[in-house]
C-alpha cells in the first residue's frame, strides 16, 4: 500500500512515538510515498529515504517480489531463526492483507521484533473490495499482539480518506493503525479467537460452573 498523502497526519503520529524511529528498521514490503505537493517532512519517493533524512542508516526492506528489497522471504513461511529479535522496529504499511497465511506472517513479524522494540500494522478492517486477500476483524491484530508479549502504545481507526473514526464500522472502507511494543521474548504463538465467540463460550462455562 505505501504511504498515501491523505494518511500522512496519522503516519506522522506513528513516527513520533518515542523510540519508534530506531534501527535496525525493517520495512515489510518496500514502502513508497504517493501524492503530489507532499509536505516537506514526507517529500521523499519512499520510506527508506524519509528515514535516512531522519538520521537512520540501518534500514532493510523485506519484499518477496520487489528487486529493491534486501530480503526476499515468502511470508507465507517462517523466517529464518537468525532474523528473530533482530529489528528495533518492524513496519508494515499494508502488506499483511496480501499474504495468504496471515497467521504465519503475523507471527514472523512479532518474532523479528526486538524486546523493547515496536511493531506497526496498518491494514484494512472493513471494505477494500479486491484490495488484498483479507480484510480483518477490527480487534484481531490488537488481541494477537496483546496475547504475545506486546503492549499497545498506539491505536487508531481511519477511513480510506484519512479521516479519524471511532469504530471500523463508521466508514465504508476503514483501516486499523496499531503499534505494539514488545515487552518480552515470545514463547509458543498464542492464537486469538474471535471476540464474540470467545466471550460466548466463556460465559457458558461460567454459567455451568455456577
Amino acid at each position: 500500500m505505501g504511504i498515501l498523502k491523505r494518511h500522512i497526519e496519522l503516519h506522522r503520529e506513528v513516527l513520533e512515538i518515542p523510540g519508534f524511529v530506531a534501527e535496525p528498521f525493517l520495512m515489510v514490503g518496500f514502502q513508497t510515498i504517493h501524492g503530489a505537493d507532499l509536505p516537506e517532512d514526507f517529500d521523499y519517493p519512499n520510506v527508506k529515504e524519509l528515514l535516512q533524512a531522519r538520521g537512520l542508516t540501518d534500514i532493510i526492506a523485506l519484499d518477496y517480489f520487489d528487486p529493491a528489497a534486501e530480503l526476499r522471504y515468502d511470508m507465507n513461511h517462517p523466517v529464518p531463526e537468525h532474523e528473530h529479535e533482530r529489528y528495533q522496529t518492524v513496519y508494515d504499511v499494508g502488506t499483511i492483507e496480501h499474504v495468504f497465511d496471515t497467521r504465519q506472517c503475523l507471527e514472523s513479524c512479532m518474532r523479528m521484533t526486538k524486546v523493547g522494540g515496536h511493531y506497526f500494522i496498518h491494514t484494512p478492517v472493513k471494505g477494500y473490495f479486491e484490495h488484498g486477500l483479507h480484510t480483518f476483524d477490527p480487534r484481531v491484530m490488537i488481541r494477537a499482539l496483546q496475547m504475545n508479549s506486546f503492549e499497545i502504545v498506539y491505536r487508531q481507526f481511519s477511513s480510506n480518506k484519512g479521516e479519524r473514526i471511532k469504530h471500523a464500522k463508521d466508514a465504508e472502507n476503514s483501516l486499523v493503525w496499531v503499534v505494539g511494543r514488545k515487552t518480552a521474548s515470545m514463547g509458543a504463538f498464542q492464537i486469538p479467537q474471535q471476540g464474540r465467540w470467545a466471550d460466548f463460550y466463556a460465559n457458558q462455562q461460567q454459567a455451568a460452573a455456577e
